[in-house]
């Protein structure tokens, strides 16, 4: 049996490649089309489909990393020395990995094409400013601090650093007949990169720096006498797979890492035929395969978006192996020769110059990056913001906002909403969100476009490639407030400024007070069968925002799901809709809204379905629910207050609770309670049950059909009692 080697021609490391570049697309493939599952289903806890994809990555890196050592040898065996090793290494570097990605990223920027994130199936863009796309062209995006405007491209500045130092590392441990000091290389990494981490290094670069030192354990690894079988060796690198995607964790990560390097030496190689051949196809063009994918799936599944689903997989298939083959033998080969060439003639050359070339070289990278950096934190992002309705701002906001930061407002519930006045040919916000929420853009009033947002601080953009003049551009919060608090920080106009305006959409106010149904909880959702996801819930075509349009209003959405008036879905009492309902942010105590604002004209109460999810909750729920209308009066003198009876509470129950009925008769004895004490501004209304013809929602909840219907009858009522 063949065992690996240091030959550039290992099976094994081919299939170490192909198995990396495989759960990188497989990944992305899996984001795309909603692969991933809530906690607690068989595929979540089997996989977690975020880790699948990092795991290639951090493959790559092993990979990387052992190849380059092998390189490296035979460079110094060929008689590379010194700064002539030195040279010669990175020479060849730069030529291999640079013209590919100068390539991808001049043919992002250059068709703007919305590749910069993927979430749920959704493809977006990042901003496209000249800092931005320079740091992506020489890869210092992390240095620079911009975002990759290809998400694949992100990996790419950790290898480039990694370059800089492995020469060094390959002196270091060339000579070593074990791997005693290559493991203690490895501690160190890891030492360091948790004493980074503790004292809050903001660098990626020291995280991932064990991973790559794996790649030399596995170079000075010693090989066993008599090598295991070929077959064993998929076997262990899933096995270590599967430990790192089903717990995904740095450290862990680390781990995994030295386990492959440790295992690699230990087999051996692939024996020859049809299989070997494939893998070697795939690791050859790998480096493109990694690179275009995710252009491709985007173009095959979402630009072709109308073709049948099995064209649009053999565009993809076909495109998958053409782009990257193509690209191999037009761009990386010729590149690769050209490196070569160049590394052999500067080698020779006196020391001094050298040195003086490579510090010029090093001087001009650093500075370049230095200045995109400053260049990309002195964005002119401004707030132009009003705080108060009557203020003229070019932005203003709907909605309860936290304003004790003065980096800018947050913001929570449902429906909340920023609208923007500019003139220009496009806009970007920047926001910090501590979950993963979703948004719909309105610009100019044409139909509303969807953008998710991600976990931290980033830029968005809203609008582009718009004609010059004014503008108004509309965000609008989807999900509810157990996804995720969003901080506004900011807008910026492309080639225009913001417009100071008091444009308002109405002087019209609706507040709807509720649970999951004002939230549009599963809307999107095909069947009752999906559980609850972001993507699927959606309030601006729930009943609040579908009646407020109807009669021209506005709408403050104030609903969380699972809770109730007195009770939520399983039966705790504390934390109720009442208590959330005095603050600004519904999930942080000290947020207390201070009811400065203009009152609503109309409050719509849609609360009883959680209260009632167990059974009657009894005399509490109506008591309760009394209390609570006094408090809304308390804060909202005039307003008409509306108190309805959810549409999927039924009498037909198997455990023979008639729910409908009694919900109706609490609620109904409260609302004449009112108005028997003096308040006529109080209504009762039932919504219909929701029925088999509308479908239903994730989870049961109400479908965009049932929705239409609330809105309706909602809308009925309130031009019988408010004349609109």
């Amino acid at each position: 049996m063949r065992r690996f080697g240091t030959s550039p021609e290992s099976a094994n490391l081919d299939f170490l490649r192909s198995a990396a570049v495989f759960c990188v697309v497989v990944f992305h493939l899996a984001l795309f089309f909603g692969a991933s599952k809530p906690p607690g289903s068989v595929t979540a806890d089997l996989f977690r489909w975020g880790a699948l994809g990092h795991w290639g990555v951090l493959m790559f890196f092993v990979h990387t990393c052992l190849v380059l050592m092998q390189s490296l040898e035979r460079l110094q065996i060929r008689g590379s020395v010194g700064r002539s090793l030195y040279v010669t290494f990175i020479v060849r570097r730069c030529f291999r990995l640079l013209p590919l990605s100068a390539l991808t990223v001049a043919f992002v920027w250059l068709f703007r094409l919305p590749v910069g994130h993927l979430h749920s199936g959704v493809f977006f863009a990042v901003p496209m400013r000249a800092a931005q796309v320079v740091a992506n062209l020489i890869l210092v995006q992390d240095l620079a601090n911009v975002e990759s405007i290809e998400a694949p491209l992100w990996s790419l500045p950790l290898e480039m650093q990694m370059y800089l130092v492995l020469p060094i590392l390959f002196v270091f441990v060339r000579d070593q007949r074990t791997a005693y000091r290559s493991v203690a290389l490895w501690a160190a990494a890891c030492a360091v990169a948790m004493g980074c981490e503790h004292y809050h290094y903001a660098g990626e670069m020291p995280a991932y720096v064990p991973c790559f030192v794996a790649g030399i354990v596995a170079y000075r690894m010693p090989k066993r006498g008599r090598p295991l079988a070929f077959w064993l060796w998929p076997l262990a690198l899933a096995a270590i797979s599967l430990l790192y995607v089903r717990h995904p964790s740095v450290v862990i990560g680390w781990v995994c890492c030295l386990a492959m390097g440790l295992a690699i030496p230990q087999f051996a190689e692939m024996p020859a035929g049809a299989a070997q051949r494939m893998f070697h196809y795939i690791a050859r063009y790998s480096y493109g395969i990694y690179l275009w994918h995710f252009v491709l799936i985007w173009f095959a599944f979402v630009r072709l978006g109308a073709l049948p689903l099995a064209a649009r997989v053999a565009v993809f298939l076909v495109l998958l192996v053409a782009v990257p083959t193509a690209l191999y033998h037009c761009v990386e080969a010729p590149m690769i020769r050209v490196g070569a060439a160049i590394a052999d003639r500067v080698s020779v050359q006196p020391a001094r110059l050298l040195w003086t070339a490579g510090g010029v070289t090093t001087v001009v990278v650093v500075a370049l990056t230095l200045v995109l950096r400053v260049a990309a934190a002195q964005q002119p992002f401004v707030l132009g913001l009003a705080r108060t309705e009557g203020d003229h701002a070019a932005v203003n906001v709907i909605g309860r906002f936290d304003w004790r930061d003065a980096k800018g407002p947050k913001f929570a519930w449902p429906g909340s909403a920023i609208a923007a006045d500019f003139e220009g040919t496009g806009i970007d916000i920047l926001l910090h969100d501590s979950g993963t929420n979703y948004f719909s853009v309105v610009v100019d009033n044409e139909r509303p476009r969807l953008l998710p947002t991600f976990e931290g601080t980033h830029e968005y953009p809203l609008a582009s490639n718009l004609r010059g003049g004014p503008h108004r551009v509309v965000l609008l919060k989807r999900t509810e407030a157990h996804v995720g608090t969003v901080q506004y920080l900011g807008v910026m106009p492309h080639g225009g400024s913001l417009v100071a305006s008091a444009r308002m959409t109405s002087d019209r106010q609706i507040e709807v007070v509720g649970d999951s149904i004002a939230c549009g909880y599963g809307i999107l959702g095909p069947n009752a069968a999906c559980p609850f996801s972001p993507d699927t819930e959606d309030e601006s075509t729930g009943f609040p925002a579908l009646t407020a349009d109807a009669v021209g209003a506005r709408t403050t959405v104030i609903a969380y799901s699972g809770k109730g008036m007195y009770r939520d879905y399983i039966g705790k009492t504390e934390q109720q809709v009442p208590v959330l309902f005095l603050r600004t942010l519904p999930d942080d105590p000290t947020s207390v809204w201070n009811f400065q604002d203009r009152a609503p004209d109309v409050v719509v109460i849609a609360l009883g379905t959680n209260d009632y999810a167990l059974g009657d909750p009894g005399p509490a729920f109506g008591r309760t629910y009394a209390s609570f209308l006094r408090l809304v009066r308390d804060h909202y003198p005039t307003a008409r207050m509306i108190c309805t009876l959810s549409p999927t509470l039924v009498d037909s129950n198997p455990d023979g609770v008639r729910r409908r009925t009694a919900a109706a008769a609490a609620i109904l004895g409260v609302v004449n309670e009112v108005r028997a004490a003096g308040d006529e501004r109080i209504e009762f209304l039932a919504f219909d049950e929701q029925t088999a013809d509308a479908g239903r929602g994730c989870d049961d909840h109400p479908s965009a059909v049932t929705h239409r219907r609330m809105a309706m009858k909602l809308t009925d009522r309130l031009r019988q009692v408010m004349g609109w």
